[in-house]
C-alpha cells in the first residue's frame, strides 16, 4: 500500500477500487494475524465532535501495530483558542506521521490537507 504513503485521505472517494481492495486484503491479514506490523508511528486525534468507537477503534488499532496516539483535544490546544486552522495544520503536519479528524465541516478538513 506504498501508493497511499503521503496522501490525504478525506473520503472513499479518494481511492481507487483497487486501493480499497488492497486495503481490505490487508485489513484480513492483519485480523488474521497474519502480518506481524511495526509501524512506530505517531497518530494524532482532533475530533471536534465527540466519539466513542472511533475514538477507541482508532486507538486500539494503532497501539495493536506499535504506534503511539496522542490525544489533540481542540478544547486544550491552541485551535480551540481560536488558532488559525492553517497554523495549526502546519505544526501538525511536521510532529505527526499521521492525523485523523472528526470535525463537523468538510472544509475544515479540507484545509488541514491543503497544509
Amino acid at each position: 500500500m506504498e501508493g497511499l504513503k503521503g496522501r490525504d485521505l478525506l473520503g472513499i472517494a479518494d481511492l481507487t477500487a483497487e486501493e480499497i481492495k488492497g486495503l481490505l486484503r490487508l485489513a484480513a491479514q492483519l485480523k488474521a494475524g497474519q502480518l506481524n506490523v511495526q509501524c512506530h508511528k505517531v497518530l494524532g486525534l482532533l475530533f471536534y465532535k465527540a466519539s466513542t468507537r472511533t475514538r477507541v477503534s482508532f486507538s486500539v488499532a494503532m497501539y495493536q501495530i506499535g504506534g503511539q496516539v496522542i490525544d489533540l483535544n481542540p478544547n486544550l490546544t491552541q485551535v480551540g483558542r481560536g488558532e488559525p486552522v492553517i497554523d495549526t495544520a502546519r505544526v501538525l503536519d511536521r510532529y505527526l506521521d499521521i492525523l485523523a479528524i472528526r470535525t463537523f465541516e468538510q472544509k475544515q478538513l479540507e484545509t488541514f490537507a491543503e497544509y
